[in-house]
């Protein structure tokens, strides 16, 4: 009962800026049409960049920057009731007093939302037996037509990698990685 179908396009140009330094443009679309949801149709629109270099053959860098906006068809909070419930029942039902969720919420993946996001990494092979690996990841959703539930979201995530390969057979890897998420909402 809760089947959705998908459309995607995207589209991406890359320029060769300098010997071994490239920049991509892209734009991307994506529609979302759901059964017995809140929303019917929910699309997204989004547009970036990315910045890849080889300065040299032990170090690759790599930065990327997306902008992105969702929408969707009218939001009718109490649709997978009218959808799923029988007739009898309905006879009885108040949409002002009685719903699954508040009329005023949106779900997250359905609401109205803006997205940035950046991002950036860097490998380095010293030697020919050790890498070492630094990313960083940064992205802010607002969900601008939220009157209850979430409406603003932060995630930030970092990590170290580095590999060292004893010999041809013997290879060991460690890690660190760094995840926050920071979120607001309205309630009641």
């Amino acid at each position: 009962p809760y089947s959705f179908t998908q459309h995607n396009v995207d589209f991406e140009a890359g320029y060769k800026i300098f010997d071994r330094t490239e920049l991509t443009l892209g734009y991307d679309w994506t529609q979302t049409e759901r059964d017995l949801q809140e929303a019917k149709r929910v699309w997204e629109n989004g547009v970036g960049a990315e910045l890849y270099s080889r300065p040299a053959r032990w170090l690759t860098a790599r930065a990327h920057y997306r902008h992105s906006w969702r929408d969707h068809s009218t939001y009718k909070g109490v649709n997978p009731q009218w959808v799923g419930w029988s007739p009898e029942y309905l006879a009885t039902f108040d949409p002002a007093t009685d719903f699954e969720n508040h009329p005023l919420l949106r779900k997250y993946y359905m609401a109205k939302a803006q997205t940035d996001a950046v991002g950036a990494l860097f490998s380095a092979t010293p030697i020919d037996t050790v890498g070492i690996g630094i990313n960083v990841d940064w992205a802010h959703d607002d969900f601008t037509d939220t009157d209850v539930g979430l409406t603003d979201r932060e995630f930030l995530a970092a990590g170290l990698d580095v590999s060292w390969a004893a010999t041809e057979r013997l290879t060991t890897n460690a890690f660190y990685s760094y995840d926050r998420f920071k979120s607001e909402q309205n309630s009641w």
